[in-house]
């Protein structure tokens, strides 16, 4: 099958037997089965005679890519009989995979950075409804041209995460001419799999020109964003002042739909930019790949200096120079309590004052970071500092720290002699090229992390407005706790303002969604689902399993103990150099786990991703893109991060 003929998810399965056929299809025997993921990786193999496999891997690859083209080329998932006779395949039937016919198709695929995890229902309807028509919306309709679409439908919530409907998408990409799985084509992993063009017809030719007059556009946007992000940051001025405690509750409610407008373009910028930065970034890959093939692409954009994203981390370096000299008592109650006993400690003393004050003066600049800047339902550091103290204590109980900013000296020698490397190789036009690549995707990095802010300030000071509507709420006895408003959607909230929702149907609404969300958070469902059936079941590891592989981050290798970390809040208090960070994702607010640990490992993202880019500046090998990391790794397992060539290997 090229799809798993229960869930639609897209891989490939595989039964083989010896002999005939017909003892298979009708049951009469147990086959071998094996699973080849999305990326051309055998990801599982369960031979029915352990001790003789009927297929070796090779073999069982090599029929999966021949499986994967003819689906391509079907434009359909297909079920396909065929045999092997010991020098060669032949495909002896291939028919549509019928109990996927007429089936909606869902995937995480492309939205899993997104908006990560558990949303909670007042999130989607507030992030991901603005994502979908003032991003993805806006990038269709340039390209479809004026529709009456509803692009809010591009997305489901199933299990309380997000997915895409990928059927939706695939309609729309034959309206303009496109096959329905273009993209599935065009992301193919290339270690695996030779990418095919999609046939010229005019519908493609009519959206090949479109396509061109979008990149024309918005090819060169950086004056653009820039500006965008001087006026946006003034426009949020009033709100970071401002006390809602007494504030009326309509006025509350128009407050949220301004800030609500103002997010929707930030999403937009912060969609644009990175998308100028991975072009960029894939034409200087392929630059180097062809002419110093022995280089890590990604080792030419480390040592940026200035990024916002790392402002944070040299302020707290400064703050851990201070309690240094508090001694080992107050190092170890900053690792290890929360944030009302050590300020209540630190209060006896003159200097633990000092540290409090320039503590306090480090939120009021970075108190609006969370674990997820999209998500407002997540609480931010001004609310729960444990995560900044303990970070403070770690650098300054480090014996090999210094006070000073993060040392840059061994990053920029890489990146010194990774160009060196390359240009070596190259002529002059060649260099010239490099180097205005180079310049243009450290420009839009900077870019993006300054953006990246923004959306993370702006669904902040969203939530500083729901918590003071719903303190309202809960005075008027509509609410029973401030948590409970995540439950409801925006536009439930509005009717409870007004009176349109009474108290009772809005406390049921949250009693059954709190529980859902609680329910969902256990399981662990696939990344494609094919109508309304969502296996939960465990991921499966293949027995024996060598390495998990990804994409590389950041170049170096590492080797430690896995630290499974799903919030940065929840993560140890101690984390030393023997320690690798396995994460689903990571934003700004990770940043501080960062500091003197070994390496990376995360579940999505790309070369460009936040998680390879601080990595690399702290030198860390890091591997990003290992589908299903946290689960198929153990906490306290011994590792090897290969950065140089993305793989995990598992000890």
């Amino acid at each position: 099958f090229s799809a798993d003929p229960l869930t639609g998810q897209p891989c490939v399965l595989i039964e083989a037997a010896r002999g005939l056929g017909d003892a298979v299809v009708q049951g009469l025997i147990e086959p071998d089965r094996y699973r080849v993921d999305a990326r051309g990786v055998l990801a599982e193999a369960i031979p029915a005679n352990r001790g003789a496999p009927v297929l070796a891997e090779d073999q069982i690859l090599h029929l999966a890519h021949i499986v994967r083209d003819v689906a391509s080329k079907a434009n359909a998932p297909q079920d396909i009989e065929w045999a092997w006779d010991g020098a060669d395949f032949y495909l002896l039937q291939s028919r549509p995979i019928t109990s996927l016919i007429g089936r909606r198709v869902y995937s995480t695929s492309m939205v899993s950075e997104m908006l990560p995890g558990l949303i909670k229902p007042l999130v989607w309807s507030v992030s991901t409804t603005s994502k979908l028509t003032n991003v993805l919306g806006r990038v269709f309709t340039e390209l479809i041209g004026p529709n009456d679409i509803d692009f809010t439908l591009l997305a489901k919530r199933i299990h309380s995460r997000m997915y895409a409907d990928t059927t939706m998408l695939g309609e729309l990409l034959e309206r303009m001419g496109l096959p329905a799985n273009f993209f599935e084509i065009m992301s193919r992993d290339e270690r695996t799999e030779q990418r095919q063009r999609p046939p010229l017809t005019w519908k493609s030719l009519r959206t090949m020109f479109r396509l061109v007059r979008f990149v024309w556009r918005h090819s060169r946007v950086t004056d653009e964003i820039s500006a965008f992000i001087e006026r946006h940051s003034r426009e949020l001025e009033p709100y970071r002042h401002a006390d809602w405690s007494s504030a009326d509750a309509k006025l509350m409610l128009a407050q949220v739909e301004q800030l609500v407008n103002i997010y929707s373009e930030t999403l937009w910028v912060n969609f644009i930019g990175p998308l100028n930065m991975m072009a960029r970034n894939r034409l200087l890959c392929q630059l180097v790949e062809r002419w110093a093939p022995d280089v890590v692409p990604s080792d030419l954009v480390r040592g940026l200096m200035g990024l916002k994203s790392l402002q944070s981390t040299y302020e707290l370096r400064s703050l851990a120079a201070q309690a240094c000299g508090l001694g080992p008592d107050i190092l170890r109650l900053l690792i290890e309590e929360d944030d009302e006993t050590i300020r209540g400690i630190l209060s006896a003393s003159e200097e633990g004052q000092a540290l409090i004050g320039k503590m306090d003066a480090f939120l009021d600049r970075y108190g609006f970071l969370s674990a997820s800047g999209t998500d407002l339902s997540r609480a931010p550091w001004v609310e729960n500092p444990t995560v900044i103290w303990q970070a403070i204590g770690r650098n300054a109980a480090d014996p090999g720290y210094t006070g000073q900013e993060m040392d840059q000296e061994n990053v920029e020698a890489t990146r010194e002699e990774a160009e060196r490397r390359v240009r070596v190789n190259l002529n002059r036009v060649q260099i010239a090229l490099l180097d205005r690549l180079l310049s243009s995707t450290k420009t839009y990095i900077r870019l993006r992390e300054r953006s990246s802010f923004l959306i993370s300030e702006d669904s902040f000071e969203m939530r500083r407005l729901f918590m003071a509507l719903a303190d309202h709420l809960i005075q008027g006895g509509d609410l029973d706790e401030r948590d409970d408003i995540f439950y409801l959607a925006v536009e439930e909230v509005r009717e409870l303002v007004e009176g349109k929702l009474e108290a009772g149907a809005a406390r049921e609404l949250v009693a059954s969604r709190r529980a859902e969300t609680e329910a969902d958070a256990l399981i662990d469902p696939p990344n494609t689902i094919c109508g309304d059936y969502a296996p939960t079941h465990p991921i499966a590891q293949i027995e024996g399993q060598e390495y998990l592989t990804g994409i590389i981050g950041s170049s170096g290798q590492a080797r430690g103990h896995a630290r499974v970390i799903i919030d940065p809040a929840e993560a140890p208090a101690t984390l030393t150099q023997n320690d690798i960070l396995v994460v689903p994702f990571t934003d700004v607010s990770w940043t501080p786990l960062f500091s003197g640990i070994g390496g990376v490992v995360a579940e999505t993202g790309g070369q460009l991703s936040h998680s390879a880019i601080v990595a690399r500046e702290y030198g860390l090998p890091a591997v990003v893109n290992v589908k299903h990391a946290t689960h198929l790794i153990r906490d306290g397992q011994p590792i090897v991060v290969d950065g140089n060539h993305g793989r995990v290997y598992l000890k």
